[in-house]
């Protein structure tokens, strides 16, 4: 996935936690129109939750 545009629509605070809601625009990951630089591994900030 080609990530292109980002929407943020809220951060709150909820139990000493921070909450961003948004939405993220793409498109299918094609090697003929995007360019891989570095490739993402794995999230590793600490409870962090990617849906």
């Amino acid at each position: 996935l080609a990530l292109a545009r980002f929407q943020v629509n809220g951060i709150s605070m909820m139990n000493g936690r921070y909450r961003l809601t948004g939405i993220a625009y793409g498109e299918p990951l094609n090697f003929e129109k995007h360019t891989v630089k570095t490739e993402v591994k794995a999230a590793t900030y600490a409870g962090l939750l990617y849906k």
